[in-house]
């Protein structure tokens, strides 16, 4: 127990730093995106960005350049910190009891299926702790509709754990397999080659996470942004999340699915992980996980 508790303080501290580096970019790519639903874009008083960079210029220009600027107060609304942090707790804390005494190289397939669900796990169970905390809900429906906390949630679950499973899987199995622990480099420095190993298993896993969760995060946003008045009936769009890839991809095209894509912010995550596997080492100098497995 204290080893998770360790480990959601490192990976919550860590996660604000990144969360931090990032905002910016997360605010200049979510105002980009919903432009389209400003009544001054809509009715043609204001213009509207073809491109991110014009949108930004035209922000700098209107509101000036206070709205990039870093904000831990905005980092911890939005309960990134919270997020992530059990994301790694809970993920770490399933690995400790599930691969104890697993060897990843004899026993890789089931190394690797262990990371597989322990990553989709700590995804859905984080994203189902945190969801109450997002922007939208007042707090004025905190008590007159209790229910409403989780309104939208089945529509806005798909990402988190496409991004977990992806991201983790790859992450744990391939740092569990990483042969520069092996006793076979220790003439060499073995520390500086296995932080580089692990850099590159984290952006390369990051890189994969963010293309193939994609297509989720996509029908995600059309399901909790689609018409009010089409919920019901022969007229609805999407019944579900299968449904509307199908129809996005008939009617649209497969492009349509990866619209929007960015991976600076994934390969941050990457970084981070990185990072939170060094540093929650420090109170504890030996904890046996599935990516920190030494043969």
């Amino acid at each position: 127990m204290t080893d998770v508790i360790n480990n959601f303080f490192v990976g919550s501290s860590c996660s604000l730093v990144v969360n931090l580096i990032s905002e910016p970019g997360d605010r200049a790519r979510a105002g980009y995106r919903g432009q389209d639903c400003d009544p001054k874009v809509v009715s043609g008083e204001t213009r509207r960005a073809n491109n991110v960079v014009q949108w930004i210029r035209h922000v700098i220009r209107k509101d000036g350049i206070s709205m990039f600027i870093p904000s831990t107060r905005r980092v911890v609304q939005r309960s990134c910190m919270l997020r992530d942090g059990l994301r790694l707790a809970i993920k770490d804390g399933i690995t400790t009891h599930s691969l104890k005494r697993r060897h990843p190289y004899s026993e890789w397939k089931l190394f690797a299926v262990n990371n597989i669900a322990a990553g989709g796990i700590a995804g859905y169970l984080a994203h189902l702790v945190t969801y109450p905390f997002r922007a939208d809900v007042s707090r004025s429906s905190l008590l007159s509709e209790p229910l409403s906390l989780y309104k939208g949630y089945w529509q806005s679950v798909g990402p988190s754990v496409a991004f977990c499973t992806v991201f983790f899987g790859l992450y744990d199995t391939f740092n569990g397999l990483n042969p520069y622990s092996s006793y076979k480099f220790r003439h060499v420095d073995t520390d500086r080659n296995v932080l580089v190993y692990r850099i590159l298993v984290g952006q390369v896993s990051a890189f994969v996470a963010a293309l193939l969760s994609q297509p989720y995060v996509v029908v995600s946003h059309r399901l909790l942004h689609r018409n009010p008045y089409d919920l019901t009936g022969m007229n609805r769009k999407y019944y579900n999340a299968h449904h509307a890839m199908a129809r996005i991809v008939a009617e649209e095209g497969m492009s349509q699915l990866f619209r929007g894509l960015v991976f600076y912010p994934s390969l941050l995550v990457g970084l981070m992980v990185v990072v939170y596997d060094y540093f929650k080492k420090l109170p504890q100098t030996s904890i046996e996980t599935g990516s920190d497995f030494r043969p």
